[in-house]
């Protein structure tokens, strides 16, 4: 059994790389590999990457230009050697005992996708996640498949203990990536693990669940999907569009997945509200974003999302929230 771990890198702080690499080079099984996929970093950190390679042969180190974090994990995939993949995202970190851990897990139920719980990092106090309901991942997967895929667009509550919207978190089996041709779309720059997931789980047909956090999961550093950025509408307008799209393709199976892929998409409005017209590192005035925010939310696939009829809230929270906007 061999695994081969995927680090996408882009212009992050040493320390953490360091951090994440060192991780990965301590488990207590040994025999994996390690493809860092530099993607176009231009701040020093490519040659970090490259110094790793001189001292240990398990390393390979792809230098390619800037194609996102979707372009990243397709390229590790494409040459990964290993029997099962596992993505650990640059500034995180793992125990020392993954490997270990989960393969006694994979040698008795040989899953096409495994997942464990995490912790979140905040830079001084660490929370972890695991699952509640310990058996949910033992029932057939035709039964919690619909559930799944719920909590994959976020929507719903039988597994919000732990993050199914993430490719970090999982193992995935790679002959079973390869059949299903199952690659990162690369046009989309937000959020792109959502819509990964969903078309691993739709196809997947043995997934399990181990009840420990191995990974780390790194909050207290300014990256893409927290920081202001004037692109934040458009990628986040085309991942929404993307679930849509994947709601429609199974509506004739499944019509229930548009309530849940509509919910989502008001998610993705919230996040650019907050990341854009809110955020307080944006220089416009005040009518200014006002105006940035009716042409927003009157945009599709939003308005659409938006529509009183099509609306349902998990909480209070997000029925003030939503009907509000």
């Amino acid at each position: 059994m061999k695994f081969t771990y995927i680090v996408p890198v882009y212009n992050i702080l040493e320390k953490e790389l360091r951090t994440c690499i060192n991780s990965i080079l301590k488990q207590t099984m040994q025999d994996f590999e390690l493809i860092i996929v530099d993607d176009g970093s231009n701040n020093g950190i490519e040659k970090i990457c490259d110094e790793y390679v001189t001292y240990d042969d398990r390393i390979t180190v792809i230098h390619q230009e800037n194609r996102g974090l979707a372009g990243a994990r397709n390229t590790g995939i494409k040459n990964a050697h290993g029997e099962w993949l596992v993505h650990v995202d640059g500034d995180d970190w793992i125990d020392q005992n993954l490997s270990e851990k989960i393969s006694e897990k994979i040698d008795e139920k040989n899953p096409d996708i495994l997942i464990f719980g995490y912790k979140y990092y905040d830079g001084e106090n660490t929370k972890t996640y695991l699952l509640k309901n310990k058996m949910a991942f033992e029932e057939d997967i035709e039964i919690i498949r619909k559930d799944i895929i719920y909590s994959t667009m976020l929507d719903g509550n039988s597994f919000r203990d732990i993050a199914l919207n993430t490719t970090w978190g999982k193992v995935f089996k790679k002959d079973f990536i390869e059949r299903n041709n199952l690659f990162f779309n690369e046009e989309l720059r937000r959020s792109q693990d959502v819509v990964y997931n969903l078309y691993a789980f739709m196809k997947a047909q043995n997934v399990i669940y181990v009840d420990f956090a191995p990974y780390y999961y790194r909050g207290d550093n300014k990256s893409l999907s927290r920081g202001y950025n004037t692109k934040t509408f458009e990628r986040l307008m085309k991942t929404a569009t993307a679930v849509l799209e994947f709601s429609d393709k199974y509506s004739l199976e499944y019509p229930e997945f548009k309530r849940s892929a509509l919910a989502f998409v008001r998610r993705c409005f919230k996040i650019i509200s907050l990341q854009d017209y809110m955020n307080r590192d944006n220089l416009k005035n005040f009518k200014e974003r006002k105006k940035d925010f009716c042409v927003g939310i009157h945009a599709e696939p939003f308005e659409m999302a938006f529509k009183k009829q099509d609306m349902h809230f998990n909480n209070l929270s997000e029925a003030i929230e939503y009907t509000l906007m």
